[in-house]
């Protein structure tokens, strides 16, 4: 697809938009003073959140007028994350050093463990189980 080294993901730049990164947290998270942020759906399946949490619960998928990029406030801002195995996820990783709350990992549905490494590699990743 982009012809870019899997090792290279932590040195990639964009060129934010504010604009659109505030107008995204505006509509989804308002005046709330903490959320979770969450991504349960993969290319293939969704999940379901493993836990309750008392505060508001943001659920991190595609949004007309939006991209990948300009979800970056709301990821910074975060009180946790949880996340499967997706592009938002591998974004996510990207910026990992910039991301100051506990962040999830959870197992797609159906699960099946196929002993092979996950995409990601970062270590800051909490594995969870279903």
């Amino acid at each position: 697809m982009s012809n870019i080294d899997f090792s290279e993901k932590h040195n990639l730049v964009w060129v934010r938009d504010v604009e659109k990164e505030d107008s995204l947290y505006d509509e989804l998270v308002g005046d709330s003073s903490e959320y979770v942020l969450v991504s349960l759906a993969s290319s293939d399946s969704k999940t379901k959140l493993p836990v309750d949490d008392d505060c508001k619960i943001i659920e991190m998928d595609r949004k007309d007028g939006y991209v990948i990029f300009d979800w970056y406030k709301i990821v910074k801002q975060a009180k946790s994350i949880y996340a499967v195995e997706s592009a938002f996820h591998c974004f996510i990783d990207g910026i990992i050093n910039e991301v100051t709350c506990p962040t999830y990992r959870l197992p797609r549905l159906p699960y099946e463990w196929k002993g092979t490494d996950y995409w990601t590699v970062s270590d800051h990743w909490i594995d969870l189980e279903q």
